[in-house]
């Protein structure tokens, strides 16, 4: 026979977006913190910036101005 699973009776509170966060998914304290965190970084995370293109010179340039 099926258990019935638990839902929470409360509805899960809006982020402004008219989406419930990830965080209100789970039961786990330690989970649901490391989602909170996450929901609200402002983005100053460690990141590894994009390579910048070698500059076009020379005849290359010359090329391309041609065309």
């Amino acid at each position: 026979m099926a258990q019935a699973v638990e839902r929470n009776s409360t509805p899960a509170p809006s982020n402004g977006t008219g989406f419930s966060p990830l965080s209100s998914l789970f039961r786990d304290p330690a989970l649901r913190r490391a989602f909170e965190r996450a929901e609200r970084d402002d983005g100053a995370a460690f990141a590894v910036p994009a390579p910048k293109p070698a500059p076009i010179s020379g005849g290359a340039l010359k090329v391309l101005e041609d065309a």
